[in-house]
């Protein structure tokens, strides 16, 4: 996912991050820059969240494993 990641936005021209998407539900509709920070947002708060459980179920705090 990495790899084909750092492929597609090193490709992706401000014209395609304009795109705007098809989700009504939203007002206004996001764009493809939107969404992937959206993404990248979520993604990250749920990679602290899984840190902090870890640490607090193995007792380390917030030491990597």
């Amino acid at each position: 996912v990495y790899e084909r990641s750092k492929t597609y936005l090193a490709g992706v021209s401000p014209k395609d991050l304009d795109r705007v998407l098809d989700e009504p539900q939203y007002d206004p509709m996001p764009t493809v820059g939107v969404r992937l920070v959206s993404v990248v947002s979520d993604n990250t708060q749920h990679a602290g969240q899984i840190g902090y459980l870890r640490g607090y179920h193995a007792g380390f705090g917030w030491q990597s494993f």
